[in-house]
């Protein structure tokens, strides 16, 4: 799905592509929180801290990798969810997978 998505919409859906990011910062936003820990009834934590779902915004960084040609005039908004969140993912594959999307993107836009 990362790879046909950019390919469907650089064919045939290039207007689409500011409402895809925004769809994509959602995702990740969605699965970038952890549920709260369960407590017992003194507030100490009774269960392991949540596992942290991160193949879904690893999913996002490589769909922004494929789709890093198709930007175009929403770079800006691309690098707001950049610099102050998607680099700063508390998953180090990820962090590693949006590092690689960003600076494809720099290499595609960058002068």
């Amino acid at each position: 799905a990362t790879h046909a998505l950019p390919k469907l919409l650089e064919a045939s859906f290039p207007q689409l592509v500011p409402f895809i990011l925004s769809d994509l910062f959602d995702i990740y936003t969605k699965n970038n929180k952890l549920p709260p820990p369960i407590v017992d009834q003194f507030g100490r934590q009774i269960q392991a801290q949540p596992i942290d779902t991160w193949e879904p915004r690893a999913g996002v960084a490589d769909c922004l990798f494929h789709m890093a040609s198709l930007v175009g005039d929403n770079i800006e908004d691309l690098f707001k969810f950049y610099v102050p969140t998607a680099l700063n993912d508390r998953h180090a594959d990820v962090r590693s997978d949006m590092l690689r999307a960003a600076t494809t993107t720099v290499d595609i836009h960058g002068r």
